[in-house]
This record gives structure tokens, C-alpha cells and sequence, in this order.
């Protein structure tokens, strides 16, 4: 759709050349009159210039303009040859009738090249919009094939993605991995609209802790695991988790209730406890049932040896 500072030029010019083109017709009848008659060619071509210009930047508007000012500038040639019978001024009357076949082809072929243009356009437009919605849907198939999509953290697939990256690289890590204690009796006692609420606290207080510096995420119901890159000791692990249990263990709000849950922690390094990821998910879940086995809300580190916690 044309806008209408287009439309507005498009008249401006429309009348720029009707006035000239009705000067330089007013001097031509001028001229003939008064015999000087050797201008005329100049001037006939003036007239096809104008009228081309009225077509192509009038459009429209300015192709009909430029056939009804070609017709009618017929008119006086035609009554001065009936009036003289001299056949002397036939030109001006053969020039006006080429000049509206010549703007008519150029009318048709601009208005069918102005056409193709808009369905290219808006072939260009769909496609674009296409390769948008493609790529929205990607973007969202790739959202969830990674992150959990009630806390919005890295789920499992992601999770050991990270795992592998770091083993590639052979960069010395540990990974604590934390179950909630007795989160089923929430469930099963408040409904799973509170136990939903309840993993997302867990989850934004996972984030308010490890930040940017270390790699957290949800990898099953209740159960989350982070990431530490480097060579800590047992020591520095464990001060890590009390920090973390601090957090975890404040009070959670839900529905006007309070809830007092806690955590278990199992902890396994590579490459001491194991050198793949399914290696390390297999150290860190004995680790997590000899911590539940324990007591609960505690760490347990995996020992090789003994397949027990530390």
C-alpha cells in the first residue's frame, strides 16, 4: 500500500508536467499559427519526454493524464488540416497517437513490474516470517530438550553435557548432588501445587548461591546438582554444602504455611571417583543413599573402595 507522502509526490509531479507540457503545447499552436513551424519536431519530442515522466512518476494517474493531453492536443492539428487541406502538419497529428501507444507500453510494463515486485516482496516477507517461526520453534525445542521447565535451570541431558565438557578438557572437578528429604510427604499432603512451589524456591535459592561461578541445575524431580570446577578438597567441599544447607534450610512460605525442609548431599570428584559421566552419576547416588541412610539432611562423600560414605 502506497503511503500518502508517496501519493502527494506523485500529484505534485502530475501537475508540474500537465503545465508544462500545456506551456510548451500553447507555444507550439503559437508557432504553427504564425508559420514558424521549424520548432515543431523539438517541441513533439518534448511533449513524448513529458508524457514518459507523467508515467512513470504519476503512475497512474499520470498515464491517464498523458493520453487524454496527447488526444487532445490532436484536436487543433486535425481542424487545421481539414480547415487547410494541407497535409503539411500530419506529423503533429502521427506524433501525439505514438506517444500514447509508447506511455501505454510503458504503463503496462511498469504496472506488471511494480506487481512482481509486491509478490516478491511479500514472498520475501513470508519467508522471513517463516524462517522467524522456524527459528522460534527451534529455539523452544532446544529450551526444552536442556532446561527444566517449571524452575527454568539445566535439566539432566544439559547437566551431563556440562559433565563431559569438563572431562574432555580433563579439568579437575566436584559434583554435589542434593536430594530434598521426605519431599513426597509434601505431595502427597499439600498437593503438588505446593511440592511445585517448593522446587522452585529450591531452585532460585540454588541459583542465589552458586551464581555465575558454578554450573547448577535440576536433574530429577527433587533432586539438583552442581558443578564445582577445581581441585577442592574434601574440606572446602563440606564448608561449601554447610553454606549451602544454611540456605536450604531457611523456612519456605507456601499458601500461608511454613515448611521446614532439608537436603542430602552426596559428593563425588573426578578423576579420583570416576572418569566418565555415567561414572559420576553412579559415585554421586551411593553417595546420596549412604547420606539418607545416615541420617539425613548431611553430606556423604563416595569412596571407591568401600563403596560406602566417607
Amino acid at each position: 500500500m502506497e503511503s500518502k507522502s508517496n501519493k502527494t509526490s506523485q500529484i505534485v509531479y502530475l501537475i508540474i508536467g500537465l503545465i508544462v507540457f500545456i506551456a510548451i503545447t500553447g507555444i507550439q499552436t503559437k508557432l504553427t499559427k504564425s508559420g514558424n513551424s521549424q520548432f515543431n519536431g523539438v517541441f513533439a519530442q518534448l511533449q513524448v519526454i513529458i508524457s514518459t515522466l507523467l508515467v512513470i512518476l504519476s503512475r497512474k494517474k499520470g498515464f491517464i493524464a498523458g493520453v487524454i493531453i496527447n488526444l487532445l492536443s490532436i484536436l487543433p492539428v486535425a481542424m487545421q488540416i481539414i480547415r487547410t487541406k494541407n497535409m503539411e502538419p500530419l506529423p503533429g497529428l502521427v506524433i501525439p497517437v505514438c506517444t500514447v501507444i509508447t506511455i501505454s507500453i510503458i504503463y503496462i510494463f511498469s504496472s506488471k513490474t511494480r506487481k512482481m515486485h509486491a509478490e516478491l516482496t511479500e514472498s520475501y516477507n513470508q519467508i522471513v516470517e517463516a524462517n522467524r517461526v522456524m527459528k522460534d520453534k527451534d529455539e523452544k525445542l532446544t529450551y526444552l530438550a536442556y532446561y527444566d521447565v517449571l524452575t527454568n535451570m539445566p535439566n539432566r541431558q544439559l547437566f551431563i553435557d556440562k559433565l563431559e565438557e569438563n572431562i574432555a578438557n580433563d579439568t579437575m572437578f566436584a559434583v554435589i548432588y542434593a536430594d530434598i528429604d521426605d519431599f513426597k510427604k509434601i505431595n502427597d499432603t499439600h498437593g503438588h501445587n505446593a511440592g511445585d512451589a517448593m522446587l522452585c524456591t529450591f531452585a532460585e535459592r540454588f541459583r542465589s548461591f552458586c551464581g555465575e561461578r558454578d554450573f547448577a541445575g535440576r536433574i530429577g524431580g527433587d533432586e539438583f546438582a552442581v558443578i564445582l570446577k577445581g581441585n577442592y578438597s574434601d574440606l572446602e567441599v563440606n564448608d561449601y554444602i554447610n553454606r549451602l544447607r544454611s540456605i536450604i534450610s531457611e523456612p519456605v512460605a507456601i499458601n500461608g504455611a511454613l515448611f521446614h525442609l532439608t537436603m542430602s548431599y552426596g559428593v563425588a570428584f573426578f578423576p579420583m571417583d570416576g572418569r566418565t559421566s555415567e561414572d559420576i552419576f553412579k559415585c554421586i547416588d551411593i553417595a546420596m543413599f549412604n547420606a539418607k541412610a545416615g541420617g539425613k539432611d548431611r553430606p556423604c562423600f563416595y569412596n571407591r573402595l568401600q563403596q560406602t560414605a566417607r
